[in-house]
């Protein structure tokens, strides 16, 4: 392999005023792009939080004085004491 070590870099090419052209096209593509997020956004806002009958039965839980069982707690609680006694 040889070097030449007279040879300079590459030659620095011109920007044309097509790049211009490029950069306004991107930039309506750009805000038509927004439109469509702000429409979808619009359509999540106007749905419902949630299904009804989930909302419900939720509810339904949520009242019930033994939901979730002792049983289900200490078994958590059991867990969670044994996952942070070997990370401390």
């Amino acid at each position: 392999m040889q070097i030449d070590p007279n040879s300079g870099p590459a030659p620095i090419a011109r920007v044309d005023t097509a790049a211009k052209s490029v950069k306004q096209a991107a930039t309506e593509s750009d805000s038509t792009a927004f439109s469509r997020v702000d429409e979808l956004e619009k359509s999540l806002r106007e749905l419902d939080d949630a299904r009804p009958e989930v909302v419900k039965n939720a509810a339904a839980l949520v009242n019930q004085s033994q939901w979730p069982p002792g049983d289900t707690i200490r078994r958590i609680a059991d867990l969670l004491a044994t996952t942070m006694g070997q990370n401390h």
